[in-house]
């Protein structure tokens, strides 16, 4: 089902993901709204996807602030307290998953066939993965997906498409079990600790791109000596956290671009010090020049 405008907080209130009285379990939902201003309180969350097409707005996760732009996600877990804030200008691609959905997707994306076959009529609520609360990068896959969900048709085509974009989470998800398992920790209890620190220092970078930011200041945020931090979150993510926070703000150059922001603009929004340096770092990461990339992008148009 696709919506249009946010339910009323009676309505929100209702919603949960196990059946009782008075109470509406959640949907297969994508909200599609615009909004100027807008605030909600869910206290009890779905497994969720909180994503924008256009704009920023703000989540609030069991007490943890994320700033959820036009070019990441954020997903949250069932059960979770969620304050979702709009200030200005929005145009979201929220997604809320039923939770029998997800966990027979789940069942059918970690069991054998055999299983599956000899288990057909509930699905296994105790295989269930829990995500970490993290904002990612959306990836084409994705983002073609949550396009094709808004144009879908019908119903089946609906789940469908659902079914692909859930699937895509568990495989992040899978990914992230990989990279905690190849920390050099022995115990589980570190790697999962050391995985959680760096990873709020990633949505640090996501959220403060536009801010002088220094390792030092980061490391000391999550509570890890500069050193550790540095080697820890390039065996994570693959690059260093400079060299991450330069995609970000190269990633956010290229939307303002595309947008018809001038060079100075997009300068100024991104936390470059200067013009050169920020044409050299851009057709380094394009192999465009800001004013090539934005030629191309005018004539695909």
């Amino acid at each position: 089902m696709i919506a249009h405008q946010f339910a009323e907080q009676p309505i929100l209130n209702r919603l949960t993901n196990i059946n009782g009285e008075g109470k509406i379990i959640w949907p297969n939902i994508l909200l599609n709204c615009s909004e100027t201003s807008y605030q909600k309180r869910l206290e009890e969350t779905s497994l969720s996807i909180i994503a924008n097409r256009q704009g920023q707005s703000l989540c609030e996760v069991d007490g943890q602030t994320y700033k959820v732009c036009s070019s990441i996600f954020l997903i949250i877990n069932p059960f979770q307290r969620l304050k979702y804030t709009i200030n200005d200008p929005v145009e979201t691609s929220n997604i809320h998953f039923n939770p029998n959905f997800i966990q027979s997707l789940y069942q059918y994306f970690t069991e054998s066939d055999t299983y599956l076959l000899d288990n057909v009529e509930e699905p296994n609520t105790d295989t269930f993965p829990l995500f970490f609360n993290e904002l990612h990068y959306k990836n084409s896959i994705i983002s073609n997906l949550v396009e094709q969900l808004l144009l879908s048709s019908d119903n089946y085509q609906f789940n469908e498409i659902l079914s692909a974009i859930g699937l895509q989470l568990f495989i992040n998800h899978q990914e992230s079990q990989k990279k905690i398992k190849s920390l050099n920790s022995r115990k589980a209890s570190t790697r999962k600790e050391l995985y959680k620190r760096i990873s709020k220092a990633k949505d640090i970078i996501f959220s403060s791109y536009k801010q002088p930011l220094s390792i030092d200041e980061i490391s000391q945020s999550v509570c890890i000596s500069k050193y550790h931090f540095t080697r820890v979150f390039k065996d994570i993510y693959g690059i260093s956290p400079y060299q991450f926070l330069k995609k970000v703000r190269l990633e956010k150059a290229k939307e303002l671009l595309a947008k018809d922001y001038s060079i100075l603009e997009t300068i100024d929004i991104i936390g470059f010090e200067e013009s050169n340096s920020f044409i050299n770092a851009f057709k380094a990461y394009t192999n465009t020049t800001p004013i090539q990339f934005q030629r191309i992008i005018s004539k695909n148009e």
